[in-house]
């Protein structure tokens, strides 16, 4: 019996009936399967770097009810970034495994949104470097390891434009998310 892939190089019609039955639903879906792995890839990286774009939105609402200094602040958007530096190599071998990416935006979501939730209680410096340095560079960059590290395991042709395209996400978030906060 002819197998059919889940290529969309392969036309539909060349696969038996009851192959077509067989296949599992992404086979069945009416485009490629790989461009909803594009879309999520495009939402993580939206929301993932969104918020360090528009960290510098709540800076002076803090300053005036914390009294905290610019230094201390932006600290913690600069953490942010070097745990990312620091956590990207350990996450590597995670992607690798078969449910593994799903697993750290699962951890990546979730971290992310519990920070978020917490920073509403920080009434301490340290606490904030803490939660949106630390802890939120840990959760964005777990986050966001799907648009270079997954999409391209599903294009061939097309992988340059479908990696492009996941992760502009992350370059639109500097325009809107300022503007939507």
């Amino acid at each position: 019996m002819l197998a059919c892939p889940l290529s969309p190089a392969l036309d539909r019609e060349d696969c038996p009936l009851t192959t077509q039955a067989a296949l599992p639903w992404q086979a069945r879906l009416p485009f490629f399967y790989g461009w909803i792995i594009v879309s999520l890839g495009f939402v993580s990286a939206f929301f993932g770097i969104g918020l360090t774009w528009a960290a510098g939105l709540f800076f002076v609402p803090m300053h005036d009810d914390l009294g905290w200094s610019r230094a201390s602040y932006f600290f913690a958007v600069s953490l942010r970034g070097w745990i990312g530096i620091v956590v990207t190599p350990l996450m590597g071998g995670f992607l690798d495994r078969k449910s593994g990416p799903r697993l750290l935006m699962l951890i990546g979501g979730v971290l992310n949104a519990g920070t978020l939730a917490l920073i509403s209680f920080v009434d301490q410096e340290w606490q904030f470097q803490l939660l949106f340095g630390v802890l939120g560079g840990v959760a964005q960059t777990v986050q966001g390891g799907l648009s270079v590290a997954i999409v391209p395991k599903w294009f061939i042709k097309r992988r340059g434009f479908a990696v492009s395209v996941s992760t502009t996400g992350g370059g639109l978030a500097a325009f809107l998310m300022p503007t939507i906060i």
